[in-house]
């Protein structure tokens, strides 16, 4: 999923942080190049993260650089420790003029080595690393006093003695949800390649599947982890781009990443749907048609009749079409920020959704377990 990354570098430019995705990503192509050398890539890592931290692979201090915007989809440019905010407001300060970046970054005027220096210099570097990725990296040598204190003081439980990036995580909840998309949804999160590049180009297809790997090592001998997530048929089987299931209230983040994938998604290669606000009535299910996803055809006379069954029973939960979405799309917003009250922007979706309840109640039939109207 290269282009979870997008959704962040148009939000931080709308958000006035034009001047910080610019630097950022002047720093991480020269780190990239950097670390084509393998003396290189060592020192690196040692200036960035300090002792032991050459022990890790590109790939695992590829992961540290994107430390930088985990919290983007709960929280946007905000957050606690290690917000994107804190990072840019120190990245595009010069502490001895006092001046800020113009638009272009300081990478355009001051040379990518102020950037990087800059960069490792953040206070809140190391300790964002660590809390993050489970590690107890000591941090940059040149890293500021405040930086320093930030680690002896970290009420943070490392699962790890040393600077190892690359463990395995134990958290129960994080194990869940990794092997839902290692096995069903595909949820790659790795570098937009490009001229909005974010992150290394060394977090790349192959090591989000390595990770799956390193995560359950036995899966494949269990034959309970694919070689690749089974994306194609969970959205055969959902019915991808073109499911409209009745009923049913689509509501969205601007600037989520999580937009990418759904049925609001405005990338390149989504239908771009159109939106409507009209609520749908109980007597108006969706006009039904054939998905676009993939090769599934109602009419296709080489089907066994264990798909067409499949069908059968398919068709009974989902309806699929090309019609409009009722929707609304939150502007200036990431991942569910329209079930957060203290989001103004995201009311008139809260109010729309009340609406639509209030006359969906009547499409149900009265009593315990009756299905309702419409499929």
């Amino acid at each position: 999923m290269s282009f979870y990354f997008e959704p962040v570098w148009q939000g931080m430019n709308a958000g006035g942080y034009g001047n910080c995705t610019k630097d950022v990503h002047a720093a991480v192509l020269e780190m990239d190049n950097i670390m084509a050398d393998a003396d290189k890539a060592k020192a690196l890592k040692l200036r960035f993260l300090g002792a032991g931290a050459d022990t890790n692979s590109n790939a695992g201090f590829a992961d540290a650089l994107s430390v930088l915007f985990y919290q983007w989809q709960s929280y946007g440019v905000d957050g606690g420790t290690g917000a994107v905010r804190d990072f840019c407001d120190w990245i595009s300060t010069d502490r001895q003029s006092g001046t800020t970046a113009p638009a272009e970054g300081w990478a355009a005027s001051k040379g990518v080595d102020f950037v990087l220096k800059q960069w490792v210099t953040w206070p809140n570097w190391a300790t964002a690393v660590n809390m993050n990725l489970g590690s107890n990296c000591k941090g940059p040598a040149e890293g500021s006093k405040a930086n320093r204190t930030l680690m002896a003081h970290s009420p943070l439980k490392m699962e790890v003695d040393g600077c190892d990036l690359e463990t395995a995580s134990s958290d129960p909840d994080a194990i869940s949800w990794t092997y839902q998309y290692c096995t069903q949804w595909g949820f790659f999160q790795y570098s937009n390649i490009g001229d909005h590049q974010l992150v290394s180009k060394y977090n790349d297809q192959q090591h989000q599947i390595d990770y799956c790997n390193r995560q359950f090592p036995d899966g494949k001998s269990s034959g309970l982890l694919p070689a690749i997530p089974k994306a194609d048929e969970t959205n055969k089987h959902f019915g991808g781009w073109t499911i409209r299931p009745s009923q049913v209230f689509w509501s969205g983040g601007q600037f989520d990443p999580w937009r990418t994938l759904s049925p609001l998604s405005d990338q390149d290669f989504a239908p771009k749907a159109t939106f409507t606000q009209d609520i749908p009535t109980c007597a108006a299910p969706p006009t039904a048609s054939p998905p676009s996803y993939g090769d599934h055809d109602d009419d296709d006379e080489n089907d066994d009749e264990d798909d067409d069954a499949e069908e059968r029973a398919q068709r009974s939960i989902v309806k699929r079409g090309t019609d409009a979405l009722f929707s609304f799309l939150v502007p200036d917003a990431e991942h569910c920020f329209d079930f957060r009250t203290s989001v103004k922007q995201g009311a008139p979706a809260r109010q729309l959704f009340n609406d639509a309840l209030t006359g969906w109640l009547k499409c149900f039939k009265s009593g315990l377990n009756s299905p309702p109207t419409h499929y």
